[in-house]
Parts: structure tokens; sequence; C-alpha cells
């Protein structure tokens, strides 16, 4: 049987569908409106001191990956969701990393290729707004870029959020991985490869 933590009730659910009754139940049996956070949406700009680099250094490389393997072992519905929605940008070589360790912080979602950083924010995130714009500040002073998404969007509106997400890496002409054994991304133009009879033709150019 699976075991799906819930964002909105803090408990667990046995289906996707049970976690998407306790999130219509708990707002009124009101679905949320279907929109997308735009990344070029100016968000108001709280002033922080800079954060150091070695923030966080007090904790050894085991201690770190054995706390973002629980975490990546206990996702949220939300994220379970987007997780899921994110295996068909693999194809096009757009892989993400979850509970990735930056600069003293887990990033929920983290593609190298384009420095980017998704966050899911749950009701975990209540009363966290300083906290979550301290980690805003110290990653996108290092040149990273964070997109937050509420977690109620995620979860009823995952293709959207994916699409948004890929947007973002083609504007900004992220860098997919190298796919190795695999197929051609579907946007990359294979070399034009000359047919027998074309070869044949050249070959008798070249005698004459």
């Amino acid at each position: 049987m699976t075991i799906i933590k819930c964002d909105h009730c803090g408990g667990t659910h046995n289906s996707s569908e049970e976690v998407k009754e306790c999130w219509l139940l708990r707002t009124k049996k009101r679905s949320p409106r279907k929109t997308i956070v735009s990344s070029k949406k100016k968000s108001k700009v709280i002033q922080l001191p800079p954060t150091p680099s070695n923030i966080g250094s007090g904790m050894s490389t085991e201690e770190k990956e054995s706390q973002a393997k629980h975490r990546r072992k206990n996702p949220s519905a939300a994220e379970k969701a987007l997780s899921s929605g994110l295996q068909r940008l693999k194809n096009d070589g757009y892989v993400f990393t979850r509970e990735k360790y930056i600069y003293g912080f887990y990033a929920d979602f983290y593609f190298a290729g384009g420095r980017l950083v998704v966050e899911v924010d749950g009701s975990s995130h209540d009363g966290r707004e300083l906290e979550d714009a301290r980690k805003n500040q110290v990653l996108e002073a290092n040149h990273y870029k964070v997109l937050r998404y509420p977690a109620s969007q995620v979860l009823f509106h995952t293709d959207d959020v994916v699409r948004d997400i890929e947007k973002w890496l083609i504007t900004r002409r992220a860098r997919p991985k190298k796919l190795k054994g695999k197929a051609q991304p579907k946007n990359q133009k294979l070399p034009y490869q000359k047919t027998p009879l074309e070869i044949m033709e050249s070959i008798l150019v070249q005698l004459t």
C-alpha cells in the first residue's frame, strides 16, 4: 500500500485521489484557480543581510547526503506529482535532481544545466516567508534562478507547471544533459545522409 504525505492537513493518505479530496474539503470544495506563477512577476524585495557561502559547513558530506536521501524517500503529494511530470523532459536532456544541497539549503528540484531551482510551497511554508526570501536571495546572489509554485497548483495543474518550467528552460537556452545510448532529442536535427543513388551519381561525376 502506498502512503502519501499530505501538504495541507499534515497527515497521510492511501492515494492521490484522497489527497485531492482533502484539499477540496479544506478549501470549501472550491478548486484553485488555474493560474501560472510567472517567473517574470516582480515580487516584493525584502532586504536581508548576505549569507556566507560556508553556511551549513558544520555538517559532514555524509550527513548532508543522508538527510537528502531521507527527504527524497518522503516526498509530499505535490512533490511526487511534479517529479512524475518532469520525467517527460528527460528525453530532451533536462534531468532534475531531487533535494540538492546548495549553499546551506535543500532545493526541491534542481537542474544543473540552467542553474535552476524549483520549489514547491506547501502548508509547511506557512509563516516561513522570511526564511524563503532569504533562501531566494542567497541562491540568486550566487547566480541560481528560483521558481516557486504553490503545492495546490502543482497538484491540480501539474502539466501547466511543467510547461512553464520547460518554457523557462527554452527561453534561457539552458544546456541539456547529453544523452548516452538514447535517441536524439526531438528538437535536434539529425545530419543529412545521402541515398545510395546520390552516392552513385557523385562517383560517376568524379569519374567523368
